[in-house]
């Protein structure tokens, strides 16, 4: 049994696979610890904290390269510290 988050779990969205990987990729590339913000809206809060939940974590970070690309700084996290533990660039 894979534990692989999988984003097209219905066969419906099939046809889709390629466009919304390359969409993802193309964000991917663009998103930095400065601007994530633009993206983080409630729903996208609420998957990261169940992913979290999900494998027993009390809290978590989401880590990404920095403008640079030379070091991982933390660019969300969740938890009672949260705002003292986020890099503020």
């Amino acid at each position: 049994m894979s534990s692989r988050v999988n984003f097209l779990p219905d066969e419906r969205f099939l046809s889709l696979r390629s466009a919304l990987k390359e969409r993802l990729h193309k964000m991917a590339d663009v998103l930095t610890p400065e601007n994530i913000g633009g993206i983080l809206d409630v729903r996208i809060e609420n998957v990261l904290r169940d992913a979290f939940d999900r494998v027993g974590a009390d809290e978590g970070s989401l880590w990404l390269l920095d403008p640079e690309r030379e070091h991982l700084v933390i660019a969300y996290n969740t938890g009672a510290q949260a705002s003292e533990i986020v890099c503020r660039l």
